[in-house]
């Protein structure tokens, strides 16, 4: 989870990382089969939405 800052807004966004296509795909397939809305972005997955955020919150809590 980091502060993601745009300009004037900043929110909560979370993060994955990993070298492994195999294991980035798992990550974005399970996170559609759940309802959270994430973007691929190289070997990170992001996750901006305001409501795929508060449900990472809910079931995964802060990391770090």
């Amino acid at each position: 989870m980091f502060i993601n800052r745009t300009g004037r807004y900043e929110y909560l966004s979370y993060s994955f990382d990993n070298l492994s296509d195999d294991i980035r795909g798992l990550f974005v397939d399970t996170c559609r089969r759940v309802g959270v809305e994430c973007r691929p972005a190289g070997t990170s997955v992001r996750i901006y939405r305001r409501a795929s955020v508060a449900l990472m919150l809910e079931h995964v809590g802060r990391k770090g």
